[in-house]
């Protein structure tokens, strides 16, 4: 929890410092143990416990938007060029695969992730995607992050390279990580 609000803090710090900059933060918010209050309190894992796993999760998500929107605001003040780009490697973990989320960094349960019925597959690959261009102007954004860096590449610094096909692969299971499947398919089905 602290470590995540000083995170904020020194970015915000860093966004109005002149001169060119490539920064990249990675958060694991929201994410278990989910402990922050959406007000942004730290609470321990006893206290979290009380709540219900959606309070907890919707408390810390509503913390990571307003601190992420004020970081954003934060950038923008710069009044510099800037590309702002936001994505998350994961949807939450689905019901009935949840388990015990009480620990930090370990996986709830062991998971088929490619037997999981589509709606649930869905709800898990589903990320948050959003960029804003240094210019502001709107355009198409790739339906998955392998595109992002060429894409800024190509849009400001004159990459040559072309985008790669949008497709979506999940590991087989927790104790096979390396072992991906094409999902693709499924997750565009509607």
């Amino acid at each position: 929890c602290q470590r995540v609000q000083e995170k904020f803090s020194r970015l915000e710090a860093l966004a109005p410092e002149p001169g060119r900059k490539y920064v990249f933060a990675h958060f694991l918010l929201p994410h278990p143990p989910y402990v922050i209050t959406a007000s942004g309190q730290c609470r321990s894992r006893e206290e979290a416990l009380r709540a219900s796993r959606r309070d907890n999760y919707i408390g810390q998500l509503a913390y990571a938007n307003r601190a992420a929107l004020k970081l954003i605001d934060a950038i923008l003040a710069a009044r510099r060029p800037a590309v702002i780009l936001l994505h998350s490697d994961e949807g939450p973990w689905p019901e009935p695969y949840i388990g015990d989320e009480t620990a930090l960094g370990r996986d709830p349960v062991l998971v088929d992730w490619t037997a999981l019925p589509p709606d649930k597959l869905r709800e898990k690959m589903e990320i948050l995607l959003a960029m804003r261009f240094a210019d502001g102007r709107k355009r198409p954004l790739p339906s998955s992050p392998v595109n992002l860096y060429p894409l800024i590449l190509k849009t400001y610094f004159g990459g040559k390279g072309r985008l790669l096909p949008d497709r979506n692969f999940v590991f087989k299971a927790n104790r096979r990580l390396y072992e991906f499947h094409d999902v693709t398919r499924r997750l565009r089905k509607r």
